[in-house]
């Protein structure tokens, strides 16, 4: 990693440290290319490296990135990186809980897309499209994330 890319992950460390207490949040804001992919990915495998029985992350991206984050696992981290489970069309059909399953009274309040209850499984990081969260919201919202 770069020297830049290094001291953003430093920073991302040292907020995280500080608890909600002293750090609401935090996000990298820079020119395309300089690295902030490879900067979260490293902090979340450090992360998780501390916090193994932490509850799984989640990446909300858009469309256009989701690959991309599932190409920056492979080419930097290889088998050493936590499950990370990337929500595509063929994941989010294997995941996706069949209509005759979700309760009349859930789809009578307009619930119908629902994960099936054991989506997450042994999965550290959830990478999902602003569009999958939204459709999915629930079962999300169900789920405990530690970043």
């Amino acid at each position: 990693m770069k020297e830049h890319q290094l001291e953003g992950v430093r920073w991302f460390q040292n907020l995280f440290e500080k608890e909600i207490e002293g750090c609401r949040g935090a996000i990298l804001a820079d020119d395309m290319g300089l690295g902030k992919t490879i900067q979260i990915l490293t902090f979340l495998a450090w992360f998780f490296e501390k916090n193994e029985d932490a509850p799984p992350a989640i990446i909300v991206v858009p469309k256009t990135l989701l690959q991309n984050w599932g190409t920056e696992i492979e080419k930097f981290f290889n088998s050493s990186f936590p499950v990370t489970l990337i929500f595509d069309k063929i994941t989010l059909s294997k995941l996706r809980q069949p209509k005759d399953r979700v309760s009349e009274s859930l789809q009578d309040q307009g619930i119908a897309n629902l994960l099936t209850p054991d989506w997450l499984g042994a999965t550290k990081l959830v990478i999902v499209t602003y569009e999958t969260v939204a459709s999915f919201e629930f079962s999300f919202a169900k789920q405990d994330f530690s970043i």
